[in-house]
């Protein structure tokens, strides 16, 4: 091992075992709270369009990042109980 190396011919193979789930709820974490902020923004400096006093764009960003929030608390629940087989 040592030989391989200093000879720079080392290789580290991987295997993972259930890693898709996990890095999809990771970048459905950080897509949801880069909407989140992107919104909190918008919405705060009431970027055009205004409407009643609220950025539109704000709104509707705030409306879809909690879609997805409850989307991934909803997968997140149902992966600690899976449902009985009966």
């Amino acid at each position: 091992m040592m030989a391989s190396m200093r000879a720079g011919t080392l290789s580290v193979h991987l295997d993972h075992r259930r890693l898709d789930p996990v890095v999809n709820r990771l970048v459905l974490v950080l897509l949801t709270s880069s909407l989140l902020l992107g919104s909190s923004l918008l919405w705060s400096l009431q970027a055009e369009p205004v409407v009643g006093g609220v950025s539109l764009f704000g709104a509707i960003g705030y409306a879809a990042a909690c879609v997805m929030g409850l989307s991934l608390f909803r997968d997140i629940r149902c992966s600690e109980h899976p449902p009985e087989d009966k």
